[in-house]
């Protein structure tokens, strides 16, 4: 009877709300010890927003999902909410502690942060209320899986359920458990088609005994899925397990030299290709979570005066200057390669995308403003830009008839 008077009370609200121009769902501005008393005196579930500063998807559902008035009308009124940003602050502990593993990860817990409900990505309005009721109601998240899993952690049967149910909300243990399942199983079925996509979706780690098995007996794995297939989830280990490392520095660690020595050792004893290019990515990564920016700049201007990269795109070099814009580095040397990558983006993309040329004179721009004596070029790139943003409305006007002309293409055909 409750259950239906909560399911009642959700859907007056949510039709009551149709009428009024109210906000969306208030996002309590304290931090995590704070909200966790908020929670226990008002004795309410905390509905955590686990997002980060690069996601769109996050951005899509803080900016049109969260702002709708029916949904703060039930948030506000059921949940203290938490909005926070899992790279920075508490948000790095609370990633560990929830074993967050992808974003928007949604989460309801109590006050003594036992998980109640979890649910995973981007999702309409109806969904986000429907796991809100889901939530009140006492949740999915089921603590005996974890427990039974503790009681029977060499029962293939009972380790696959916990791993399917972590799969599905991208629960950060998902690896360690997938390890455990494949070292349980005989290495014989790592031949069925689910096991050995497991394999190359899941396993990071190029030590380990499933990764040796496949190398040792390559010529089934390539008969059963092709040579490049095969080839693709060994080489795949190696860079996953170098970013691992990187993830360690990215979150205030020393990086593990020994390890990473490890690593290049067993990439020549297997004669990997692409062996040199893992450590010298590696090594830009850590210079760039470390601030390390003279070093950064450096290593890729060297990298690439020596020819070192035989496919450089517009991709990459974003990829490398974008850290530096959204740095706080004032080095003039740095910032003048960051300018540089900026125009080399300009001068190889092969198609024409006005809306990237607005972001790289953007870029450009906060990067001229952070030196002295650039007067001249910043004012002349406000220039270039303001005349880009010109044909702006003219571009999304072109590329709406082509949508309209193709949609009247395919109506057509059908």
């Amino acid at each position: 009877m409750k259950k239906i008077l909560l399911t009642i009370t959700l859907l007056f609200i949510f039709l009551l709300s149709k009428a009024d121009n109210k906000e969306g769902i208030k996002f309590e501005n304290y931090s995590w010890t704070e909200i966790v008393t908020k929670a226990k005196k008002e004795k309410k579930l905390i509905f955590i927003d686990c997002y980060t500063s690069w996601c769109g998807p996050c951005k899509k559902l803080s900016n049109e999902i969260f702002t709708l008035s029916e949904v703060g009308d039930v948030f506000n009124k059921y949940f203290i909410n938490f909005k926070i940003d899992m790279e920075k602050g508490d948000g790095i502990m609370l990633k560990k502690q929830f074993h967050v593993g992808a974003f928007p990860t949604l989460l309801w817990v109590d006050s003594k942060g036992n998980i109640v409900h979890r649910a995973l990505g981007y999702m309409a309005g109806d969904k986000l209320l429907a796991n809100a009721e889901t939530a009140l109601k006492g949740g999915t998240h089921n603590a005996g899986l974890e427990q039974r899993y503790n009681k029977n952690i060499n029962n293939p049967d009972v380790v696959k359920v916990y791993l399917n149910a972590l799969t599905a909300t991208s629960d950060s243990r998902v690896g360690v458990v997938t390890q455990q399942y494949l070292s349980i199983i005989p290495k014989e079925q790592y031949l069925d088609k689910e096991n050995f996509e497991m394999i190359a979706t899941k396993v990071r780690d190029p030590f380990s005994s499933i990764i040796t098995y496949i190398i040792n007996n390559r010529s089934e794995f390539d008969n059963k899925f092709s040579k490049e297939r095969v080839k693709q989830v060994i080489d795949d280990n190696y860079e996953k397990f170098a970013d691992s490392l990187v993830s360690q520095v990215k979150e205030g660690k020393p990086f593990d030299e020994v390890l990473f020595n490890k690593l290049i050792a067993l990439m020549n004893e297997r004669n990997f290709e692409s062996g040199a290019e893992v450590i010298e990515n590696t090594r830009i990564k850590i210079f760039k979570y470390m601030n390390e920016w003279e070093e950064y700049a450096n290593k890729i201007d060297s990298l690439v005066k020596a020819g070192f990269y035989t496919n450089l795109d517009s991709k990459r070099y974003r990829q490398w200057y974008r850290p530096v814009v959204k740095s706080n580095c004032k080095d003039k040397a740095v910032l003048l390669y960051a300018i540089e990558w900026v125009e080399k983006c300009y001068e190889m993309d092969v198609s024409f995308n006005m809306y990237m040329y607005i972001s790289y004179w953007e870029d450009k721009i906060t990067l001229l403003e952070r030196m002295d004596n650039m007067s001249a070029e910043l004012n002349q790139a406000k220039i270039e830009l303001a005349l880009i943003k010109k044909f702006k409305p003219k571009q999304e006007i072109a590329d709406k008839d082509k949508i309209e002309k193709l949609l009247k293409i395919m109506s057509f055909i059908n």
